[in-house]
Formats: structure tokens, sequence, C-alpha cells
């Protein structure tokens, strides 16, 4: 997940790498690599509660990242603007969901998050150890 907008200013720490963590109701859940944030659709936990979170607590009505999409099953598919959970500057306007056109969330495969590192020697660069 990955956003230059108002998410990066005012939920950075809900950025970043997620992992698949299992299933509820047909839908996926993802886990944070710090092991912090997830992301689910609150659907699964609460019927009728029909969008995605990124938030702390799994299954929870509460997070920093939402999006009113339910009709996708998978969250690369979602099609709709996110909000992000924003502080605006001013009191009055401390709850407010700020739209984050710039949020993307893309689904990738294990293989493509891995890194390989080649060390060689000062001898010979060729020649890897």
């Amino acid at each position: 997940i990955t956003s230059d907008g108002v998410t990066l200013a005012n939920q950075w720490t809900r950025l970043g790498t997620f992992y698949l963590d299992g299933e509820q109701a047909g839908r996926p859940y993802y886990l944070q690599d710090n092991g912090q944030n997830y992301l689910y659709f609150l659907g699964g936990w609460q019927p009728g509660y029909d969008w995605w979170y990124v938030g702390d607590d799994l299954g929870v009505n509460m997070g920093g990242m939402i999006n009113m999409d339910k009709t996708a099953t998978c969250p690369d598919q979602i099609t709709v603007v996110w909000e992000a959970y924003a502080w605006t500057g001013e009191w009055a306007d401390i709850n407010d969901w700020v739209p984050d056109p710039d949020l993307k969330v893309r689904c990738i495969n294990g293989e493509e998050t891995t890194t390989s590192k080649k060390t060689t020697t000062d001898s010979d660069p060729n020649r890897e150890v």
C-alpha cells in the first residue's frame, strides 16, 4: 500500500507491505509486515458493514484508512478512491475522512518481493562467494 497524498501525511504507519494472513467470509485479509495493521473487508466479521479497512484491530469497525467498494473481492480490484482519517488542522474538522486519490493497493506474488545479493571478491569480481 503506497500513497504520496493525505494518507502519507496522516496515516503513514498504515502504509507498506502486507501479506496474506487468512480469509473470512470468502474475502482475504492481510497483515502488515511489521505486524501492526491489517487490511480486511469488515463485512466478513460484521454483516452489513460492507467496506474495506486498514487498521490495527482485525475485524473491528475502526481504522485509519477506509474504502467503500463492496464489490471488490480482493483489495487490488478496488475502483473507489480510498479515504484516510486525517487531521485537517482545525479542531472542528478532526474527525474527517479525506479522499486520497494517490493511495494505491497493488498485489504482487512472493517471488517479486524477494531480493538477492551477489557477493564477489576484490581479486575476481566475476567469482561469486
